[in-house]
């Protein structure tokens, strides 16, 4: 309940105004679009909604803390203290890519990287305060996650990409994909303004379902808070890459479980 609590305190406390940079910026980045020119500076603070890149108004960010607080009181139920408990112990395949790459970003370490889990570790550490986006099959590490029956494109990464096993505080469980702020591309100030309690992430507008919580299989994304690492995955196709035994080599090393995955994504432990 103590990390509950502090996550829903987290949700809370943040309160950001785009500063005069981040409107110059929106400005820049969005040139292409007519209705920015035609926006004054209070209306993109009050009214705008770029999240992928931590550009968001008051009303957009009020709207997505509400989402975000409706699904921590979900947790508080018998059903959702059970989700917590599956999460927090690493019963189910919460899974981390860090070859990802999304619409704002591009990942600096990864597949053409020799050392790519313990450099990724050394960047980001093994457990942090800060909120991070995973795809999860409810199912056991090692098992069948059943991917096709709730992949929309994240859970190929089980097949294209390699990572990390997590486990954590479930701050959201999105069906598809939820278009969360993506951290290497917030702006500083955003980013500074988070350092106390940890780098945040939200769901809300388009999106932004929910698993339901009685029946879900996977989530393509979710924002997991208080995270740890607790094992290493290697998808098929990278296993198939010149740079697979070096992968591996350097997956060994950290002395974390690893599993090499077939095509389904199910997972054989090698250490």
């Amino acid at each position: 309940m103590k990390l509950l609590r502090e996550t829903i305190r987290k949700i809370l406390l943040e309160e950001y105004e785009l500063s005069d940079e981040d409107i110059r910026n929106i400005r820049d980045f969005n040139s292409y679009d007519s209705n920015v020119s035609r926006m004054s500076d209070k209306e993109i603070r009050d009214n705008w909604d770029q999240r992928g890149k931590g550009w968001q108004g008051k009303k957009n960010i009020a709207r997505d803390k509400s989402k975000m607080s409706e699904w921590h009181e979900l947790m508080k139920t018998p059903e959702g203290k059970k989700i917590v408990k599956d999460f927090q112990s690493g019963n189910i395949q919460i899974m981390h890519d860090i070859t990802y790459a999304g619409a704002y970003t591009s990942k600096d370490i990864g597949r053409y990287d020799e050392d790519p889990f313990t450099s990724w570790m050394k960047r980001f550490g093994k457990q942090s305060r800060d909120q991070i986006s995973c795809f999860v099959a409810n199912s056991p590490i090692g098992t069948d996650p059943k991917k096709d029956d709730w992949s929309v494109g994240n859970g190929e990464s089980m097949i294209w990409g390699m990572g990390f096993y997590m486990k954590g505080y479930p701050a959201y469980i999105g069906k598809d994909d939820l278009m969360t702020q993506t951290l290497s591309a917030i702006p500083q100030t955003l980013k500074k303004h988070n350092e106390p309690s940890g780098q945040v992430k939200r769901a809300g507008g388009r999106n932004s379902a929910s698993v339901d919580i009685n029946d879900w299989t996977g989530s393509n994304e979710t924002i997991l808070d208080n995270w740890g690492i607790i094992g290493i995955w290697i998808g098929s196709r990278m296993q198939e890459e010149d740079l697979h035994e070096q992968h591996l080599e350097d997956a060994i090393s950290t002395g974390l479980p690893v599993y090499l995955l077939d095509e389904t994504g199910k997972g054989s432990k090698i250490t």
